[in-house]
């Protein structure tokens, strides 16, 4: 007898995911997963998770580590200790030129599949972002709604889609 599938309704959340080259392989593999956060967080606590996240990464040493997770009132001043960047519904935070970042998307169709093997799948849209027009003043979309599919099978994390 085949075990069903089971599946999750569409919910809201927050994804947090690691974005960088394929060949800087500074950060493990199993930090490069998706992190499912609240919906109800509000930017300054998706941030605060993204810059520990970006601090404790296989980035840094751990004294650069302990830098960066407790000066935070010198991002403001020195961009060499994180920058926050709010594009609408993504997120992002990343030291600038660096080619390591963490964005966070807020997504209303997170959707997670187990199979009858044991193995989830993730699948939800990151939205596009958002910029400012300097001619109009206006924020104006930028970029398209992008899918994405992360696969969990016997422990290990792999994605399915382009980033």
């Amino acid at each position: 007898m085949k075990s069903k599938l089971v599946k999750t309704q569409s919910r809201v959340a927050w994804i947090v995911e690691w974005h960088c080259p394929i060949w800087d392989a500074r950060i493990k593999k199993h930090e490069l997963r998706p992190y499912i956060l609240p919906y109800r967080w509000n930017d300054q606590r998706i941030f605060e998770f993204m810059r520990c996240l970006f601090w404790n990464s296989g980035l840094f040493y751990p004294n650069e580590a302990l830098r960066g997770v407790n000066k935070p009132g010198l991002r403001k001043t020195d961009p060499r200790n994180g920058s926050m960047i709010h594009y609408g519904a993504l997120l992002s935070y990343g030291i600038p030129g660096d080619a390591a970042l963490l964005i966070a998307a807020f997504t209303k169709n997170l959707c997670i599949t187990q199979d009858e093997t044991g193995r989830f799948l993730l699948k939800w849209t990151r939205p596009s972002g958002v910029r400012p027009d300097e001619a109009t003043g206006c924020i104006v979309p930028c970029g398209s709604p992008v899918e994405r599919r992360w696969t969990l099978t016997a422990g290990h994390w792999s994605c399915d889609s382009e980033t």
